[in-house]
């Protein structure tokens, strides 16, 4: 659980993971991929589609490597969402949430000798060996930031709330369009109902977008305080 760093997790990008399972299961993710429930995938708000991460619960040491194919979580104190089958690989099914240390094993995609892109093979086709124990981490360096992707193209955006009820989201946008005119609405049908998701953007850089996220906490003043959170322009 949270609190003070475990003894895995040094060197890593450490935040606290949770995990989504059967609601989810059969359904699409935001990769378009089909949400198997009890294989190792992840959703992450930032991280292209198809990066490979090594998950490591930080007390016990247990790790897993898993695929980003799906965004999320969208709450400001979660970093990562795991698959059932992951959150059951390191141990954490029964807590619900953990602190984890998480690390970039490998980018979507690679440059080859002649400069073309070739796809990363799935991780399906990789060896995907279960929970082990691991050593703590030595890289201090570690970053979990994006790696720059070929061709520039990425894009992201700050998510102020998601509604379900739509004159919600509609006061939203207004209050925000005081401060952003790049200030609209995205509807998303999830297993649950439709959610209205208020978006600003989108920026150039991750960066960028956390600075405007920042502001936007500051700017926007309600009963419960307003938390945006910065998502990947898929």
């Amino acid at each position: 659980m949270a609190g003070t760093r475990g003894p895995y997790c040094s060197g890593s990008k450490v935040g606290m993971a949770s995990w989504y399972g059967k609601d989810f299961h059969g359904r699409k993710t935001s990769s378009g991929e089909v949400y198997n429930m009890y294989g190792l995938s992840a959703a992450h708000r930032t991280l292209p589609f198809g990066t490979v991460l090594r998950v490591t619960e930080c007390q016990r040491g247990k790790s897993v490597h898993v695929q980003v194919n799906d965004r999320g979580p969208f709450v400001p104190d979660r970093e990562i969402d795991l698959s059932f089958g992951a959150a059951k690989a390191i141990g954490i099914v029964a807590d619900g949430i953990a602190e984890v240390g998480i690390q970039i094993v490998e980018s979507p995609s690679r440059k080859t000798g002649s400069g073309t892109l070739t796809e990363r093979p799935t991780l399906a086709a990789r060896d995907r060996s279960v929970a082990s124990s691991v050593p703590p981490l030595r890289d201090e360096n570690t970053s979990l930031h994006a790696p720059p992707q070929p061709g520039g193209g990425s894009r992201f955006l700050v998510q102020v709330g998601a509604y379900q009820i739509k004159d919600n989201a509609l006061r939203m946008r207004e209050r925000i369009a005081q401060y952003y005119t790049s200030v609209y609405i995205e509807t998303h049908e999830t297993n649950i109902s439709l959610f209205h998701r208020v978006r600003v953007g989108p920026y150039a850089s991750e960066a960028e977008a956390e600075a405007v996220a920042h502001q936007i906490s500051l700017q926007v003043v309600e009963a419960e305080p307003v938390r945006p959170v910065v998502v990947r322009e898929d």
